[in-house]
């Protein structure tokens, strides 16, 4: 049952940022990650890592398949949902954060 709430909730999640216009590496998640392609943005992986972090939002800078950034910068970040659900999120609150996430990388454009 744990593991195909995670499941259902990275499908949510992932799902969301697919209708906000992101790029997700493999066009869906069939488990319980997913891989933002950034490489459009002016921003790396690792900036959004960090502003994330200072929003109390984890998750991990990764490169993307052909990066054109270093390893310690990245084009993409990749998403888990497994800690999350641990502390009873649902689809819903999945979708809710991503539109956070979206706010927080449309002010990052701004300051831009």
């Amino acid at each position: 049952d744990y593991a195909r709430r995670v499941v259902e909730n990275s499908k949510a999640f992932c799902d969301e940022f697919l209708k906000l216009g992101y790029k997700v590496v493999t066009g869906g998640t069939e488990n319980h990650v997913f891989l933002l392609d950034l490489s459009e943005f002016e921003f790396t992986g690792k900036d959004l890592q960090d502003k994330l972090d200072a929003n109390h939002i984890t998750l991990n800078k990764n490169c993307i398949p052909n990066d054109k950034r270093s390893p310690m910068q990245t084009s993409g970040v990749r998403i888990g949902t497994a800690p999350m659900t641990t502390r009873g999120y649902d689809e819903e609150d999945f979708r809710e954060v991503a539109r956070k996430i979206d706010n927080i990388i449309k002010r990052m454009l701004e300051e831009n």
